[in-house]
């Protein structure tokens, strides 16, 4: 149960799982109502993939709370398991690649361990697009309590901070950030990037109606989610599309069609999480963009039946997995930009 201290949205979130509790108990629903009924307990460091608590939280320097993609495939088991030494060393690793890789000494890093659907199993929720898709709430409930937990206890008060997730983790960020209404701008928060999460622009503003939250419009603005999805203008049946949906362009955060050119990415960052131990690669003016508000996409010039469109199992010209790797550079420049607006308001 959420509590005494439960908010009105903690409640409804607390119905959405009771509600769900009364499907017909398959084998991977037990396991989704175990997890949920078994919560991590994130003042134990082994729930964290990476934690930086024992860094000094600088007076120039911001927090990252940040969750992985989908990053386990297994038949057998329906979650990722997070007690697995194998996914665990890649999920720090993957934590590591996309924060600090390109963030710096500037910034501390939260990253918990959420027991996110496994991949598989996850086509299959996109494909069927269920409301309230059980399979999803145990990677949710564990974002909720890490992120809980950050605010509370990792984070100095009024310290600002972004989150930043993609996929699988963009989806576990937003129900995170949307059930705690203590996440507050004037408290810090500064912006979400969420790239891979298909929305619409109303779904954002109605989420977050009274906390003044909602879709980025440009490069400065703050108490902002940030949101797109990467394809071919010619892709076919991109399972992360979403036509008239919101979207932003990460090389000039328009959301209009003024395209951006290739001298406009800071640095594409090359990573083979088969190989973390050979480190990052990384190369200013891969490849320009431009965002096109009918389809809710944002358009690249890349060769599809590659590993950018990770030849094909998620649409032929879908450049999902590479959303973020893509424009690595402008996003964590772009963070600073927004972090030292925030704290040019003076809170």
């Amino acid at each position: 149960a959420a509590g005494a201290d439960a908010t009105e949205k903690e409640r409804q979130f607390e119905s959405a799982l009771a509600a769900n509790d009364q499907d017909a108990l398959a084998e991977d629903d037990i396991a989704y109502i175990h997890a949920l009924q078994n919560p991590f307990d994130y003042a134990q460091r082994e729930n964290w993939a990476l934690c930086d608590l024992d860094r000094p939280a600088t007076a120039e320097g911001f927090d990252i709370f940040y969750i992985y993609p989908t990053l386990c495939k297994h038949r057998d088991s329906p979650l990722m398991d997070c007690r697995d030494p194998a996914m665990r060393a890649k999920a720090a690793a993957f934590a590591a690649a996309q924060t600090r890789g390109d963030f710096g000494d500037k910034v501390r890093v939260f990253a918990p361990l959420v027991r996110q659907v496994e991949f598989d199993r996850c086509l299959a929720l996109l494909r069927s697009e269920p409301s309230v898709p059980l399979a999803t709430l145990p990677g949710h409930n564990d974002a909720r309590a890490a992120f809980r937990y950050f605010l509370r206890h990792c984070r100095p008060a009024g310290r600002p901070y972004v989150l930043l997730g993609h996929s699988q983790g963009a989806m576990n960020l937003f129900a995170a950030l949307r059930y705690t209404d203590e996440a507050t701008v004037k408290d810090g928060f500064v912006a979400a990037y969420l790239p891979g999460m298909p929305l619409k622009a109303e779904h954002i503003r109605d989420a977050f109606a009274t906390r003044g939250i909602g879709p980025a419009q440009g490069a400065g603005d703050v108490g902002v989610i940030a949101i797109w999805q990467t394809q071919k203008a010619d892709a076919e049946n991109p399972l992360f599309a979403s036509p008239g949906g919101y979207g932003i362009n990460p090389l000039n955060w328009r959301t209009d069609a003024t395209p951006a050119p290739a001298s406009a990415n800071l640095g594409t960052i090359f990573y083979d999480w088969r190989r973390p131990e050979a480190g990052l690669k990384r190369q200013a003016g891969f490849c320009g963009a431009v965002f096109d508000p009918g389809k809710g996409a944002l358009l690249v010039d890349l060769p599809a039946d590659s590993d950018y469109d990770f030849h094909g199992i998620l649409g032929r010209g879908s450049f999902h997995t590479w959303d973020v790797w893509l424009f690595g550079r402008n996003l964590a420049a772009n963070a600073e930009e927004r972090v030292a607006a925030w704290r040019a308001k003076k809170w």
